[in-house]
């Protein structure tokens, strides 16, 4: 087995694993398969799938073997066939799951709720609602495929937070975007805002703040509440948190460096009124924080440790790779050539 294949993005129960095998296939020496293992260990799915992940809050797992996908639970049983040629993770008891060149969802029993008459489909989140593609444009449809946003927008989609965000229908908001315009508008179709400029692509944060990506791999971050944006230019792999209802953003920018003679990355955290909240000569900040732990992880040089949202030391920066889950619970620190620390 594989430990470098661990993915603490799956859930805090299961650990991703591989296995490595050798072919006779003079195009392809060795192939790779997945599996999951428990924490003490002990095989859960073995390691016989192309593609495996398990679903966020749920102890089962999409699984793909010759081309096909179908859901086992933790006890090795089947649950939805193996038949469809991609299933997405399931949320509000519904999965998107494609066959050929359609698009549709089914429940854990692997019923069919929404027909199969969708181009492309994003999971339901927030209040129930999901976006999704038709005749080319995208809109946004409930849980009952009652259309909420009309089909007529390059873009339209909402917040991913679904554990951060105010879930109540009529409080969701909806980022839709016309030839690269973009605008904020509610359940029935009001506008409440629109942005100035040009921007490749966005993305809704909480129904709170936008994040814009011009070409240059440059962002700048919108908030809805006061209708303007945050002082800023940054890198475009800053990214956006909340923790103890505080919104952060890790901010990245690139710093010249006279010794080095050439520009080198320099990352820190503010919150959204622009304030300062970690910032160090010593290390550079790498992710916001957990959402229930405020555990951030910093890197100083090519080492990784763990400060919290105050700047104490969790873990010194001495290991060559640490992963956390989304919640900040766990922590898998790696050192090179040695059994990872959990």
């Amino acid at each position: 087995l594989n430990i470098e294949a661990y993915d603490l993005e799956a859930n805090d129960k299961y650990i991703a694993v591989t296995k490595v095998f050798e072919t006779l296939n003079e195009e392809e020496d060795e192939i790779t398969k997945f599996g999951y293992v428990d924490y003490q260990g002990n095989q859960v799915i073995p390691c016989i799938y192309d593609r495996a992940y398990i679903s966020d809050k749920n102890d089962f797992f999409v699984l793909e073997k010759d081309g096909k996908c179908g859901i086992m639970n933790d006890n090795g049983l089947t649950i939805v066939p193996f038949k469809w040629d991609n299933i997405a993770d399931f949320s509000q008891g519904l999965a998107a799951v494609r066959t050929g060149s359609k698009c549709g969802y089914i429940n854990i029993n692997g019923d069919i709720i929404i027909p199969l008459e969708y181009e492309e489909t994003r999971n339901f989140i927030g209040a129930g609602f999901a976006s999704v593609k038709k005749d080319g444009k995208w809109g946004i449809i409930d849980i009952h495929n009652n259309v909420i946003v009309p089909f007529e927008y390059d873009v339209a989609l909402m917040s991913s937070n679904e554990d951060e965000c105010d879930n109540t229908p009529s409080q969701q908001l909806f980022l839709v975007s016309k030839d690269s315009s973009w605008s904020v508008i509610d359940v029935n179709g009001n506008t409440m805002c629109s942005i100035q400029g040009e921007y490749k692509s966005a993305y809704l944060y909480c129904n709170t703040i936008i994040q814009l990506f011009d070409d240059d791999d440059m962002c700048r971050f919108y908030r809805i509440d006061t209708e303007d944006f945050i002082e800023g230019y940054y890198k475009a792999y800053s990214r956006l948190g909340k923790y103890n209802e505080t919104f952060f953003i890790r901010a990245c920018i690139e710093q010249y460096d006279e010794y080095e003679e050439d520009f080198i990355p320099y990352d820190y955290l503010i919150d959204i009124d622009e304030n300062i909240i970690i910032e160090s000569d010593e290390y550079n900040v790498t992710e916001t924080p957990g959402l229930n732990s405020g555990l951030i992880r910093v890197s100083q040089g090519d080492l990784f440790g763990v400060i919290d949202i105050n700047g104490n030391l969790i873990l010194p920066c001495e290991y060559t790779r640490i992963d956390m889950d989304y919640y900040g619970k766990s922590i898998i620190a790696y050192r090179e050539g040695v059994l990872p620390v959990i």
